[in-house]
């Protein structure tokens, strides 16, 4: 009987198994995932049961938009995660034993989890969607499934969730996005933050309970959720905020650069809202997201 050493994709703890063994059970956690023999073969023959196991429902949902709410955000984020765990755990085994160049095994994983989400959507229907379709995806992506990668928390994760983001931003460049983690999206249903604005007050030395953030968050809480489309753009904003403050935080220039937000849109959105014009608050404050959308993501 020929022994092998395997890692445990969940633990990170080695033990020895029987070389015929496929499915594991980890001696010290419990967690059962795939292993087979160190060869090229059985390598490839996990990275394809990786990506078969991404299945359509992962990619796609149409209602994915009413699970980004504090109250159900989380639930279905753990749903997903169980579900592409089964992914993720086939190529963790077939990455712990590779032993070739393993960056490029995970460049093609990757690549391969883009693929298969061309490939689900339709190749020409991908390069054209549009509309709550298109939105519906960059949700999917955005809010679970780099997330979910970064939850894994293997020694590649970071850079898996980086080549996946950049596949997208090179295929949407007028709609591009950047990684968030689960607990980054999931604090922002729970402390309620401004992003933009906390981060445009704290430049300008305002105290997180100052009226101009107070006068924001009662615009949000007791206007915009009440109306039309609303309750969608809070939580839009909710993903796509925290990473138009991480780009422009790392710019050296990052005080002059909200000391311009705020004279250019927050200034006037407060004055909209001091003299009750909320449709003109919200439009200039829509405005102000698209803006730094397309000029820091």
């Amino acid at each position: 009987m020929e022994i092998r050493t395997v890692t445990c994709p969940a633990c990170g703890k080695s033990f020895e198994i029987n070389t015929q063994i496929e499915k594991v059970t980890c001696n010290f956690c419990g967690n059962i995932f795939c292993a087979k023999t160190e060869s090229a073969e059985n390598n490839e023959a996990l990275l394809d049961k990786a990506i078969q196991a991404i299945t359509p429902k992962l990619i796609i949902n149409p209602y994915v938009i009413e699970l980004i709410t504090k109250e159900k955000y989380s639930s279905a984020f753990n749903e997903y995660y169980a579900e592409i765990s089964k992914s993720f755990d086939c190529f963790a085994a077939a990455y712990s034993d590779y032993s070739g160049d393993k960056e490029q095994f995970v460049k093609r994983y990757a690549e391969s989890i883009y693929k298969k989400i061309k490939a689900v959507i339709g190749k020409e229907k991908f390069s054209k969607l549009k509309g709550l379709e298109l939105e519906n995806l960059i949700w999917v992506y955005v809010s679970f499934l780099i997330p979910s990668v970064l939850k894994y928390d293997a020694e590649y994760s970071e850079n898996l969730a980086d080549m996946l983001v950049l596949l997208w931003n090179n295929e949407h460049k007028n709609r591009k996005i950047s990684k968030s983690s689960f607990e980054e999206i999931n604090s922002g249903f729970k402390t309620k933050l401004c992003f933009i604005t906390t981060a445009v007050c704290e430049t300008l030395g305002r105290p997180d309970n100052c009226y101009e953030l107070q006068a924001f968050r009662s615009f949000r809480d007791n206007y915009l959720k009440f109306q039309q489309g609303g309750p969608e753009q809070i939580q839009e904003y909710y993903l796509i905020a925290p990473m138009i403050v991480r780009a422009i935080d790392k710019s050296p220039k990052r005080k002059d650069i909200y000391k311009s937000i705020w004279e250019r849109y927050l200034s006037k959105c407060l004055s909209f809202y001091e003299h009750n014009e909320y449709e003109q608050c919200r439009k200039t404050y829509t405005e102000m997201v698209e803006t730094l959308r397309k000029e820091w993501l």
